[in-house]
This record gives structure tokens, C-alpha cells and sequence, in this order.
């Protein structure tokens, strides 16, 4: 299992909170971590335990969402291998409102709150990186409310692709090319609509050249994107 592990581990070395540290406080972090196994669809983090450790996706993925009054699901974020969640409650000591299962067969890393604290207090990088993201994530949040304050399909993708090639894009003289593969579905589930209306709007974007899905399956934001983004 040791083995196994070592592998997954490679992960926090490229997870920006930890990506400052040596290989001695490295070792020292995988010492505090327990490492457990998630199945798709499977609860990874229920509110009233969302206050005793920080997690930490190591491979697969989780969804973010919150229940409604009628039931229904709300997407709030997705979590990649590489991405964490959990820490805000740890420092405040609140439990979260939201609950997280995995979308995939994942692996996740876990860090109680004591080793976490012990972390924090010892290690000022840490601290510091972690301001970083807490201020990254508070501007995708609003970029988010801004999303859902529309109420069409074209301007939710508009803005949404916008906000993944601020975020994950690599520049190219035609445009941008976002460096992660979405499926319409998961679109759909960010954005709050139907995957047939996001096929559809998706569609008609590519008719009209503002994006190309690539043979990879990467979308490819086109420069008419940019260029007309106020007016479409």
C-alpha cells in the first residue's frame, strides 16, 4: 500500500498551497495524511464531518453542491486531482453547507484538523499560499454569482468560457485553447442548464465561429470570440 500511496503522493508537490515546500517538510506532510478510496457517486464529505479534516483529491474528482428545500441538487464546484477543499472549516470551526461526492472513482488524501493547524503555525509559506487561493477562489465565486445573475444559455456559456480562459487557457495566435477536457454534461452541471440547450447553444457558437471543438476534444476559444465578446 506504501507504494501505491507514493504515487498519488507525487500530486502535492504540484498543489499550489504546497508547491514552495522542500522535500524534508514534503515528507513531513505525507507523515499527517491518511489516504482513502472514493467510489463514483459515493459521499466523500458529509456537512456535520465538514469540520474535522482538510481533503485533498489525489486522483479522480468530486462535486461541490448544495441541497435545496424541494431536493434539488446545485452544482457549486468541481475538484480535480490537484485541488482541495475542506480548509475554511477548519479555520473558522463552522461546518460547511454543502456536501461533496465523487464523480469518478477517486482517491482523496485527508489531513485532521490538528495536523493542519500544526502546519499552519509552523510553516508561513503555507499560510501564504493559502491566502493566494482562498483569493483565487473568492474571485471564481464571483465570476459564478455573475454567471447566474443571467438567465440565457449563450450568456452563461459566454461568460463561463470566459471565466475557464482566464483561468486554464493557453494563448495561440487563432485564440485560446482551454487545457482541460469538458464534456458538455459537465458544462451543463456548472452552468445550471440542460446538456441538450448547452448542445444546442454550443452549436450554434461553432457555426458562428466563436469556438472549435478540437479533434482532442479541447475547446478552442476562437479570436472572434475575444474580439466580439460585448456584442453576442
Amino acid at each position: 500500500m506504501k507504494g501505491e500511496n507514493e504515487k498519488y503522493f507525487e500530486v502535492l508537490s504540484k498543489i499550489p498551497i504546497f508547491s514552495s515546500l522542500t522535500a524534508a517538510e514534503l515528507d513531513e506532510l505525507k507523515a499527517k495524511i491518511k489516504i482513502k478510496t472514493v467510489k463514483k457517486n459515493e459521499v466523500a464529505l458529509n456537512q456535520d464531518d465538514s469540520n474535522e479534516f482538510m481533503y485533498i483529491v489525489l486522483d479522480g474528482a468530486v462535486k461541490v453542491i448544495r441541497l435545496t428545500e424541494d431536493g434539488k441538487e446545485v452544482l457549486l464546484a468541481i475538484r480535480e486531482a490537484g485541488e482541495y477543499f475542506g480548509e475554511m472549516s477548519l479555520i473558522d470551526g463552522h461546518k460547511a453547507c454543502a456536501e461533496v461526492s465523487a464523480t469518478k472513482d477517486s482517491v482523496i488524501a485527508l489531513i485532521n484538523k490538528k495536523s493542519f493547524h500544526s502546519l499552519l503555525d509552523s510553516n508561513p509559506k503555507i499560510q501564504k499560499n493559502l491566502l493566494e487561493e482562498f483569493s483565487r477562489r473568492l474571485r471564481a465565486s464571483n465570476c459564478t454569482i455573475h454567471l447566474f445573475n443571467h438567465d440565457k444559455v449563450a450568456q452563461r456559456l459566454k461568460l463561463f468560457f470566459k471565466q475557464y480562459a482566464q483561468e486554464f487557457g493557453q494563448v495561440r495566435e487563432s485564440g485560446v485553447t482551454l487545457n482541460l477536457k469538458l464534456t458538455k454534461q459537465e458544462i451543463a452541471d456548472r452552468i445550471g442548464f440542460s446538456r441538450q440547450r448547452v448542445s444546442e447553444a454550443m452549436s450554434q457558437m461553432e457555426i458562428e465561429q466563436y469556438l472549435l471543438i478540437l479533434p482532442d476534444k479541447h475547446i478552442h476559444l476562437t479570436s472572434k470570440f475575444f474580439d466580439n465578446y460585448d456584442n453576442f
